[in-house]
């Protein structure tokens, strides 16, 4: 066996079936213009022929890839490839999400001793049968303002997965990604790493694509409210008094928000947009009342 060979950046991407997908996701990586990374895709137990997805590419990018028994989410194979990779840096891309030409080489001027995280803006796009509902923003991501933990805690997440470059030695060192079914694994590792002091940078860019499909939307459900919560709410601790309370009250915002998406959800949404009072932006205030008047008594 030869030696082991060393590269600057490793592309981590978990699949579960998607093939056509993880088609699209590989055929961006090999039109890349800069190309010193690595490709390692984790099949987490698909059904699919995932293999012969990944064998057809071996000639175009420096690829590996790895089969788990399925773990039910992204958590486990991510934790997989990031232990399998030689990087000094991980790329996270979600299988149905693709890179511009360019986002590589981009990525690589930006990353530099003072920076820990480094992320940039993705444009949306849908299924044409979801082009009327769900995700309806034209581009996710957004640079920070402030601290990047109050930030996070006060306006939710800034970080598309897809749109993320970390230092490995740092993902190492909090443990990698908290395999819980009871949080949002992704803003978890997020706020962890601000916690421990992890500097972000944000690349005002759009360079790649966020797809929303008909199998792959994360649908606003009590189920997804609740992992929102709890993935929230341990973190407040972290903040000095004054900024915990108005952390809270912006946790009452976005969880009034969320419960508003729900038919059944009306009664929660008001409770929780009445208790929201105070938010820190003229903008976020009048969101809370327009919020209030279109929520049933």
């Amino acid at each position: 066996m030869g030696a082991a060979v060393s590269v600057p950046v490793s592309v981590v991407i978990p699949v579960y079936n998607r093939a056509a997908l993880l088609r699209r996701a590989l055929d961006a990586l090999a039109c890349q213009t800069w190309r010193d990374f690595e490709v390692i895709v984790v099949d987490d137990g698909s059904t699919e022929d995932i293999g012969a997805v990944v064998d057809s590419y071996r000639t175009r990018l420096a690829l590996r890839d790895v089969r788990i028994a399925n773990s039910g989410g992204p958590a486990r194979p991510r934790n997989v490839g990031l232990a399998q990779a030689r990087g000094e840096w991980v790329a996270w891309l979600d299988c149905d999400d693709w890179w511009d030409r360019e986002r590589m080489a981009c990525v690589a001027a930006g990353l530099a001793d003072d920076v820990d995280v480094l992320y940039h803006p993705l444009r949306v796009r849908r299924a044409g049968a979801l082009k009327r509902r769900g995700e309806r923003r034209a581009r996710i991501g957004e640079a920070v303002r402030g601290e990047m933990l109050r930030h996070m805690l006060l306006f939710g997440n800034p970080l598309p997965n897809s749109a993320v470059v970390v230092r490995r030695s740092l993902l190492l060192q909090i443990g990698g990604i908290r395999e819980s079914p009871d949080l949002i694994e992704d803003f978890d590792t997020w706020l962890r790493l601000a916690v421990a002091g992890a500097r972000f940078r944000f690349l005002d860019r759009v360079l790649g694509t966020y797809w929303v499909g008909e199998d792959g939307i994360s649908a606003v459900s009590r189920r997804q409210i609740e992992k929102y919560d709890n993935t929230v709410r341990s973190y407040f601790g972290e903040l000095p008094s004054p900024e915990r309370e108005l952390a809270l009250r912006c946790h009452h915002y976005h969880m009034g928000s969320m419960y508003q998406k729900l038919p059944d959800g009306q009664a929660e949404a008001r409770r929780h947009l009445l208790t929201a009072v105070g938010l820190p932006t003229l903008p976020l205030r009048l969101k809370r009342l327009l919020r209030l008047a279109r929520t049933a008594w």
